[in-house]
């Protein structure tokens, strides 16, 4: 059985702000070498970042393509920063947490740019 999605903020800018936690999460597990642990906060901030596109409506039509874009960056880098803390490269596990909050930075600079 699939568990319930939590229940996301309303406020897009609260939504911005629990990615960008797991974001500093992510960074600090890397940093204290825990990269086993990586992949909680990574799989929690795509399934917050998915339900993000979900309200995607809500950005301007120019700017709904690209926020979809920036969510899918963010799935793939977390699937990527998941794989990486089972093999444990500290060097690639920075570059993709960097690439990680990158896109999240893009979604808040679309959001505030509406």
């Amino acid at each position: 059985a699939t568990e319930p999605k939590a229940s996301l903020p309303e406020d897009i800018s609260e939504v911005l702000r629990l990615l960008e936690t797991r974001t500093r999460e992510i960074r600090t597990l890397i940093d204290q070498g825990n990269f086993a642990s990586v992949y909680v906060p990574t799989m929690i901030a795509k399934d917050v970042a998915l339900q993000l596109a979900d309200r995607a409506a809500a950005f301007p039509p120019p700017l709904r393509l690209r926020v979809v874009e920036a969510v899918s960056h963010v799935v793939r880098t977390a699937w990527n920063l998941d794989r990486l803390g089972d093999i444990g490269d500290r060097k690639q596990l920075i570059r993709s947490q960097q690439e990680f909050a990158s896109a999240i930075a893009q979604i808040r600079a679309l959001h505030e740019g509406r």
